[in-house]
């Protein structure tokens, strides 16, 4: 699929760019939140014009990769996209999307035509309203506030050469993320209900972390703002 996006990018190009939009600049959002059934809403369609040039492609997947829906939508209303799925409450959904126009200045590459921006978040049943007796609960995504990246200048050589590497996995007293991206460095680590357990900056390109303390369970290591695998801790 990722082969499928790339080569799709090639593809976009055209008229002149009547706005300046930057990919930080757009987002996700739950909009409905049901216990089977999930309707996503991304800001793209709404500020990326012309409107009618707008596609997104959307993936979720659980955590181990399994695909759990796929979706293309398209113009004016391509940032509304709803979704059913079987997924427990216990466990949590990767969410991506690639959001496409091709007369759209993106002012983070320097492209005058396209613009292609790749949002991903972690979804997971979040405590949200207390009341007399009893929790409420909703879908709600990890990352607050999911800045979208430009793919455009991505290639596949770049995309493979950037996977950090985790190990071991399951973990008992301590792990290491090794091969991080030069330039880069930031790691946060929380579990499946988006409690923060781990967070650092301006690492080099390995680093070691203690678990020993950590309650057995699943976490999702987050590297530059993007989840990237998930953990096992086991005592």
């Amino acid at each position: 699929m990722r082969n499928l996006y790339l080569s799709l990018l090639c593809t976009f190009f055209g008229l002149t760019t009547n706005a300046q939009i930057d990919c930080s600049m757009l987002g996700m959002a739950v909009n409905v939140s049901d216990t089977d059934y999930i309707k996503l809403y991304h800001s793209g369609p709404y500020l990326l014009w012309p409107r009618e040039h707008n596609v997104i492609y959307w993936d979720i997947t659980h955590l181990q990769g399994g695909l759990i829906h796929q979706d293309t939508t398209y113009g004016e209303d391509a940032g509304h996209m709803g979704f059913n799925h079987t997924v427990p409450l216990s466990d949590s959904m990767i969410v991506s999307s690639i959001i496409m126009n091709d007369s759209v200045l993106d002012m983070s590459t320097g492209n005058v035509y396209p613009m292609a921006c790749q949002n991903i978040d972690t979804l997971y049943w979040e405590p949200d309203t207390i009341i007399p007796g009893s929790i409420l609960y909703r879908w709600e995504f990890v990352g607050d506030i999911n800045v979208g990246t430009s793919v455009l200048s991505i290639n596949e050589n770049d995309l493979e050469g950037s996977l950090a590497l985790i190990y071991p996995n399951p973990a008992t007293t301590n792990f290491i993320i090794d091969n991080v991206p030069k330039g880069h460095g930031s790691i946060a680590i929380y579990n499946i209900y988006g409690q923060p357990f781990f967070a650092t900056e301006h690492i080099n390109e390995s680093i070691t972390i203690n678990v020993e303390n950590w309650p057995t369970g699943q976490y999702v290591i987050w590297i530059n703002q993007r989840p990237m695998q998930l953990l096992s801790v086991i005592h």
